[in-house]
């Protein structure tokens, strides 16, 4: 299973090398693994891998003008002890 969502963001405005994030969404895809049967939620995010962060725009690269995701970054889930362990805050 994984856990899709996505958060609004305004953009950059600008290029960082090759890269610029569009003002729009980012799509976060986060896989996870075992339930709790009693509320059918999910127990832990997969923190084994980092998971893409993509944007959605129309494309050509493929001759037909199209959706395409691209990845712009990855993010890295942890429990939240631990990042704030990490992280001092």
């Amino acid at each position: 299973d994984v856990v899709r969502f996505f958060v609004g963001v305004e953009g950059t405005g600008e290029r960082y090398g090759d890269v610029s994030i569009p003002q729009g969404e980012l799509y976060f895809s986060i896989p996870c693994f075992g339930s709790d049967p009693d509320t059918g939620g999910f127990q832990r995010l997969s923190s084994k891998r980092n998971c893409p962060v993509t944007v959605r725009m129309i494309g050509w690269n493929t001759g037909w003008r199209r959706m395409e995701s691209r990845i712009v970054g990855t993010v890295h889930a942890v429990p939240l002890a631990e990042a704030k362990e990490k992280e001092g805050f």
